[in-house]
């Protein structure tokens, strides 16, 4: 008998959620993310009774033994932009500590008299 390409998952194993959205890229980008560190994944939707939450949205599930290497993933993938952001709005505060205000501008020019 032939051994089989993909071996069955085993039914006794534990898969846990470690993400959930309402929005589908970042489903897909998290999935993706993933895959790449070689996490075995599964995208599924939640799909709630309209008379209980009017919503549907998208989980993410692996094995148990994933979960915690799949939920440092997700908190590192998603720290990152916010981090950028920090540096990229304190790089502007500096800029503008250093460009010169509009009153030493106009008291350093002979003649503009603003008042």
């Amino acid at each position: 008998m032939a051994e089989r390409a993909t071996p069955l998952p085993d039914p006794n194993e534990k898969i846990v959620r470690v993400f959930e959205t309402e929005d589908e890229p970042e489903a897909l980008v998290v999935h993706g993310l993933l895959d790449s560190a070689g996490i075995e994944n599964e995208l599924t939707g939640l799909d709630f009774p309209p008379d209980v939450l009017p919503i549907g949205g998208l989980a993410i599930l692996v094995r148990e033994e994933d979960a915690k290497r799949a939920r440092q993933i997700i908190r590192e993938s998603q720290r990152a932009p916010r981090e950028e952001l920090e540096r990229e709005s304190l790089h502007a505060t500096e800029v503008d500590a250093n460009e010169p205000s509009e009153d030493r501008i106009n008291k350093d020019r002979p003649g503009k008299d603003l008042a």
